[in-house]
């Protein structure tokens, strides 16, 4: 003989339920964002690299144009030094727009099913107890 089970028996399961889902639905927002910091920390991590060479690019370049006893070999050391930076700049912004167009998707991709997760258990939830219901009032 199949036991009924009171609506809030029903209601009380459902919302356990709702908050498993509601902890899944957190975790993978939370497994989104840590993505995303990994990709930052990357970043964050080359560029710190490229200005310390950059750094070291500039007293180099300093060194070698006080050392300099012709134009042509200040204008050698000037122009390796501003080629040396555009170099690091054009690698800085590619790394920021990698970035830029990451973010986004991660965040539509991961929230996109975080969301479809807590609608699928929230519509199970809400079909059982809705049996639930039906099966009492029977």
């Amino acid at each position: 003989m199949k036991r009924r089970t009171s609506p809030a028996d029903a209601a009380e399961r459902v919302m356990k339920q709702a908050g498993s889902n509601g902890a899944r639905t957190a975790n993978e927002w939370l497994d989104a964002q840590a993505e995303l910091f990994e990709q930052f920390d990357h970043v964050a991590t080359h560029w710190l690299e490229r200005r310390r060479e950059a750094l070291d690019a500039t007293r180099q370049s300093i060194d070698q144009l006080r050392r300099c006893e012709e134009v042509g070999d200040f204008l050698r050391v000037q122009h390796e030094w501003v080629e040396g930076s555009m170099r690091r700049l054009t690698e800085d912004l590619t790394e920021f727009a990698k970035v830029a167009f990451a973010v986004p998707q991660v965040a539509a991709s991961r929230f996109g099913t975080a969301a479809a997760t807590l609608g699928r258990g929230l519509t199970k939830a809400q079909d059982d107890l809705l049996s639930q219901v039906k099966a009492v009032a029977e």
